[in-house]
């Protein structure tokens, strides 16, 4: 199972500091597992499409990459 998180921040789980005030960043992960940055894609729903085009390993091979855990 996976789960899909926006945030205005460089990190889903990150609520203070400084945030962008462009459109949100994407971010994915799978079984609690640690969370990757999904490139290109600014909505939830354009993402979740896109995995079910793409299929879920193809999808994150293509658009994410992993990100740095909070300190």
């Amino acid at each position: 199972m996976y789960q899909i998180r926006a945030s205005k921040f460089n990190h889903p789980e990150q609520t203070e500091g400084q945030h962008t005030n462009g459109p949100p960043n994407i971010f994915l992960r799978v079984d609690n597992g640690p969370w990757l940055i999904v490139d290109g894609f600014r909505s939830i729903s354009k993402t979740e499409s896109s995995i079910k085009k793409l299929g879920f390993g193809s999808f994150v091979k293509q658009h994410c990459q992993p990100i740095k855990d909070l300190a």
